[in-house]
């Protein structure tokens, strides 16, 4: 079970049968450099070629080692050039392919592609498309896989390949700590089959203890080849939400607490050795939000999850330094054409008055608690609503999308400001593959048909309108299985926005269907 000989007894039956052992993700992509992160079952040397798809006579070759893979699990990264002495730097706005294997034995850990970054203002940085996606859990409570939650995994290559996504953003609850509840770490009986020695609960772990069993769930829930292709074929970002740890985290004041001090920063060191670090290299950060650029769109992932905290009537979503630095992120950026900000927790979906009365009513650290609007989370919510409004005046001919997950239902709207000329939208894709039924579904469309007035209180008003689809595919929420697609095309001084929403049909081998699609906007 990995570098150190881990205990085998009890790692038995179909949760834990096949798990993840190899695997490579692009990450950070620039105009002239690459992160690639990757996972080997082989310590030592390991080789990468990099080779353009345009053109047979560039070749790029890098060596890189697993700096200590008895601790990161086999997983490291590369920077190119950055980090390989001599090395050429990469054409912007250029398709590449590559393959890492292990030098000793000649065995091949992975192979997969990604495209630079076009030069702002040529040609190629007019048209920008990302992938968007969100909650992959698709185990049964007995630890199988389930058929119907494969599914829209089976499609979504495809429907990232047709429409020419360049980046995916993978916007949080890649892996569950506590699901499914029958294989979740929190559950006894599951727990003392996956133990460390002398061990009765995660909460007796040491910080490293619960940095293996973290880094396991990953390659467990991994272990579908569709999902690894999707992170080996497109350069992903990723954030993580509250299942990297555990349901709602954060939103409890014991979450800050000691007891689960060990829990919390092994599931963090785990998130940042299989996601964060395509996008940080070695280190990991005290935090992981961070942004990039892409041609002439730029995109601000925020962590809403490691700094979390409640604090007496407040729930603080994140730190305030990170609001300063999405400030500083956006006057940068201002003369962009687009500015993509991801919130693994849409701002816009449960009303203020659902919210309070819910909340009220299944107590704190339940999900309606854990939401933006919710009463005790209402002022870092609408702390970051005036720094937007406040964006949107300042360069009103940008256009602004927000990107969400979390919430498993799939939604496009359009936030109305006092200033009604300021556009911005938001974008929800969820779930993937977290499959709960159709009852499930049915109640996470009634939610966002609800009126949803936020900041009145505070004069930062802002009101979600649902949008209304074209070409028949109209459907808006959309409760099942799905991935989001957003599009920006310049035209002259105008940037157009397109949102559309994927999921899949009833045949055999499934194909793509678009549920929704607002055209241009």
């Amino acid at each position: 079970m990995g570098y150190e000989g881990r205990e085998t007894l009890g790692r038995t039956g179909p949760f834990f049968e096949g798990a993840m052992d190899r695997m490579v993700a692009p990450g950070r992509t620039g105009r002239h450099s690459v992160r690639i992160m990757a996972r080997s079952p082989h310590p030592g040397m390991h080789r990468v070629r990099i080779v353009a798809l345009d053109r047979d006579d560039e070749v790029h070759d890098a060596i890189v080692r697993a700096p200590n893979p008895g601790v990161t699990d086999g997983t490291f990264s590369l920077t190119y050039p950055e980090e390989e002495p001599g090395a050429r730097a990469l054409r912007a706005g250029t398709p590449y392919a590559f393959r890492l294997w292990h030098e000793a034995s000649d065995e091949l850990v992975g192979e997969g592609r990604f495209e630079t970054a076009h030069e702002p203002g040529t040609e190629g940085a007019r048209r920008c498309t990302f992938g968007i996606l969100s909650c992959h859990n698709p185990f049964a409570d007995d630890g199988t896989l389930q058929p119907e939650a494969l599914r829209c995994l089976e499609i979504a290559p495809r429907v990232f390949d047709q429409v020419g996504a360049s980046r995916l953003l993978m916007m949080g609850d890649q892996v569950y700590g506590d699901l499914p509840e029958a294989q979740s770490l929190f559950e006894p009986a599951h727990f003392r089959r996956v133990a460390p020695p002398g061990r009765s609960s995660i909460f007796d772990c040491t910080r490293r203890e619960a940095r293996h069993l973290y880094q396991e769930r990953h390659r467990i829930f991994w272990k579908t080849e569709r999902f690894r292709e999707l992170q080996a074929r497109w350069a992903t970002h990723p954030i993580l939400d509250d299942h990297e740890v555990v349901d709602n985290f954060g939103s409890l004041p014991e979450h800050a607490g000691p007891r689960w001090r060990n829990v919390r920063d092994g599931a963090l060191d785990a998130f940042h050795d299989y996601q964060a670090r395509r996008v940080f290299g070695e280190r990991r950060p005290p935090s992981f939000q961070h942004g990039f650029s892409v041609g002439d769109v730029a995109v601000y992932v925020m962590d809403l999850r490691s700094q979390r905290s409640a604090q007496g009537e407040r729930i603080e979503l994140y730190a305030r330094s990170q609001l300063g630095q999405l400030r500083h992120f956006l006057t940068q950026h201002r003369e962009r054409r687009a500015i993509v900000l991801v919130l693994s927790v849409p701002i816009l979906h449960v009303p203020d008055w659902i919210a309070t009365v819910g909340g009220k009513i299944t107590g704190e650290g339940s999900d309606v608690a854990d939401r933006w609007s919710y009463d005790r989370c209402q002022l870092s919510r609408d702390a970051l609503l005036d720094v937007l409004e406040t964006h949107r005046r300042a360069a009103p001919h940008q256009q602004l999308v927000v990107a969400g997950g979390d919430v498993h239902v799939g939604a496009a709207m359009r936030l109305n400001w006092r200033h009604d000329s300021l556009r911005t939208h938001q974008l929800v894709s969820s779930a993937i593959s977290n499959h709960q039924g159709a009852l499930h579904e049915r109640i996470a469309e009634a939610v966002p048909k609800t009126s949803s007035v936020m900041g009145r209180a505070r004069s930062i008003y802002a009101e979600a309108e649902l949008l209304k689809g074209a070409d028949g595919a109209n459907r808006n929420p959309f409760g099942g299985l799905n991935v989001g697609v957003i599009d920006f095309e310049g035209r002259g001084a105008e940037t157009g926005v397109r949102m559309r929403l994927f999921s899949h049909d009833d045949a055999p081998v499934p194909a793509p269907v678009p549920v929704f699609d607002s055209g241009w906007l």
